[in-house]
C-alpha cells in the first residue's frame, strides 16, 4: 500500500511539474527541447542503458552469491570487472568519435551492451570466473563505445544557448535510468524467480531453491537485451531519418 501511495504521488508530482514548467517564462527544463526527436531518442537511450547497468549491479551480487556460492570479497573482485574495462575503453572510444563519428559507434556500442546481456542470460551454476569476466567485459566495452558517441550526437544538435541544460538532462537521464533499474530489475528478478515455483512472495531470496534462480536469472536478461534492442532499432531509424534530412533541406522545411 505504501508502494503505491508512494507512486501515484511521484505522478501527480510529475504532471504538477510538467505543467508548471510549460506555464512560466524561465523554467528549470524548457520543454520546447523534447520536441527535437533525436535528442529525445537520445536521452530515452541514456535511461534504458542506465536501467539495465543498475539491474546488473543488483541482480549479479544476488546471483553470484547465491547461486555459484562465491564468498563475497570473490564477488566484489569480479563486480569491478565492468568498471575497469569500461574506464580503459572509455578514451580509445573518444578518439574513434573524432576519427569515424558517433553515428557508427552508437550502434556498435547497443549491440555490445544486448549481446553481453544475451550471455549474461546464459549464466548456470556452471559458470566459471572467467566465463564471468569475459561477459562483464562484452558490457564494459559496450557501455564505453556507446556513451561518449551518444554524448557527442546529443550535444552536436543541441543550440548554444541550451548545452548547460542538455547536460543536465543527460546526467538526470542516467540518474533516473539507475532508480528505475533497481525497482524494474528487482521486481522482474523475484517476480520470475516466484513464477516458477509455488512459493509465498514473502519468500526471500536466499530461502530459494537454485532453479528459479536461474530461470529468473535467464528471463530477467534475456528481457533487458530486447530493450536494448528495441533501442538500437530506433536509433538507427531515427538517424537514418536525420541524416536523409540532411542531404535534403527542402525535407526539413516541408
Amino acid at each position: 500500500a505504501i508502494a503505491l501511495i508512494l507512486l501515484i504521488t511521484t505522478i501527480i508530482g510529475l504532471i504538477v511539474f510538467v505543467l508548471l514548467q510549460s506555464r512560466i517564462r524561465q523554467p528549470i527544463i524548457d520543454l520546447s527541447l523534447f520536441r527535437n526527436h533525436i535528442l529525445s531518442i537520445k536521452l530515452l537511450t541514456m535511461v534504458v542503458v542506465y536501467i539495465v547497468m543498475a539491474a546488473r549491479l543488483l541482480i549479479y551480487p544476488f546471483f553470484l552469491e547465491l547461486v555459484l556460492q562465491y564468498p563475497t570479497n570473490q564477488v566484489g573482485m569480479l563486480m569491478i570487472t565492468l568498471p575497469i574495462s569500461n574506464a580503459i575503453i572509455a578514451p580509445i572510444s573518444r578518439r574513434l568519435v573524432d576519427k569515424f563519428g558517433s553515428g557508427r559507434l552508437i550502434p556498435i556500442g547497443l549491440i555490445l551492451l544486448a549481446f553481453g546481456c544475451m550471455l549474461a542470460s546464459t549464466f548456470n551454476t556452471q559458470l566459471t570466473p572467467l566465463g564471468y569476466v569475459l561477459t562483464d567485459i562484452v558490457m564494459g566495452a559496450g557501455l564505453a563505445m556507446w556513451r561518449s558517441p551518444n554524448n557527442v550526437a546529443t550535444m552536436r544538435i543541441t543550440p548554444q544557448n541550451k548545452i548547460g541544460v542538455v547536460s543536465g538532462l543527460l546526467n538526470e537521464s542516467s540518474l533516473l535510468g539507475q532508480t528505475l533499474g533497481i525497482l524494474f530489475g528487482s521486481a522482474l528478478f523475484i517476480t520470475l524467480a516466484l513464477s516458477n515455483i509455488n512459493l509465498a512472495r514473502t519468500t526471500p531470496l536466499a530461502s530459494m531453491p537454485l532453479p528459479p534462480l536461474v530461470f529468473a536469472m535467464h528471463r530477467t536478461f534475456l528481457i533487458l537485451a530486447i530493450f536494448l534492442g528495441i533501442m538500437l532499432v530506433v536509433n538507427l531509424l531515427f538517424q537514418t531519418t536525420h541524416n536523409s534530412s540532411n542531404k535534403n533541406p527542402e525535407a526539413l522545411i516541408s
